[in-house]
């Protein structure tokens, strides 16, 4: 785990409390606490101390995602189901619940609208007790701007089961899928190649577009880019990052960014 602000950048790894060094979900909750999903578990930074999650249900292993719904909720995606912190306990919903499948690929949660929950059978929508399913294929990341399920799909150069996906400035949607980076404008998503997100490689892994508007993109092997052609800056070990495999971010209020990598937190 890492974070990069004004100070400079400091570094967790499991020595310091996390679960594991593989960071693989970050999210912040309206108390500003940094949630911090792993390969091996779930833990929670808050006031300068890092601490696995407790009481009974909470996560013990293989979260893959996160997300705050409303001023309370915290959903936690792990491959064996989906739990959420609400009211001081965790609550756990499986296949009985409605989802397609318990493993959890990814969430949407727009302000005032529903949960989406991506799995890896299909696409469901939170009904407040459980789930009513929208898709049996992975396809849905998200709300059009008139509320209308946004879905994927392999036909006239649209994409398939998109893994990340943000609306940027201007309206724009923005994918990383199988590891390449794609804009989609007119209706249609287009590649973009530049640098280490050329067409051939599968280097990105998440994506962040900050209040600025500027892209911050985590790769494989290159590290975290900020910005784009002729303007990106990236960032490595010599940085200070503990990896270059950057699996995720979130950036707080007063601009600082979290960066999840798979040797630990910065």
């Amino acid at each position: 785990l890492v974070l990069r602000d004004t100070a400079g950048t400091r570094v967790w790894r499991q020595r310091d409390g996390l679960p594991s060094d593989n960071v693989t979900a970050l999210a912040l909750d309206a108390s500003q606490r940094l949630w911090v999903g792993t390969a091996l578990g779930l833990a929670v930074l808050g006031d300068g101390r890092l601490e696995a999650a407790s009481g009974p249900g909470a996560p013990r292993a293989d979260v893959t995602s996160l997300v705050r719904s409303g001023e309370d909720a915290m959903w936690v995606g792990t491959q064996n189901g989906l739990a959420r912190w609400s009211q001081g306990r965790w609550t756990w919903f499986g296949g009985d619940s409605g989802l397609p499948s318990s493993l959890i690929r990814r969430f949407h949660a727009p302000p005032g609208g529903p949960l989406i929950v991506t799995t890896a059978g299909g696409s469901a929508v939170f009904n407040g007790e459980g789930f009513d399913l929208v898709t049996n294929q992975a396809g849905i990341q998200g709300l059009e701007g008139d509320g209308a399920p946004w879905r994927g799909g392999g036909v006239a150069g649209d994409l398939e089961f998109p893994q990340f996906w943000r609306e940027r400035l201007g309206g724009e949607s923005w994918a990383a899928w199988d590891g390449r980076l794609y804009c989609r404008t007119d209706r249609r998503w287009h590649a973009i190649n530049w640098g280490p997100v050329s067409r051939g490689d599968k280097e990105v892994l998440s994506l962040m577009f900050d209040d600025s508007g500027t892209l911050w993109l985590g790769t494989r092997s290159w590290g975290l880019i900020r910005g784009e052609v002729p303007a990106s800056v990236t960032f490595n070990e010599e940085d200070g990052l503990p990896g270059r495999a950057v699996t995720c971010t979130a950036r707080t209020p007063d601009g600082s960014v979290w960066i999840g990598t798979r040797e630990g937190l910065a």
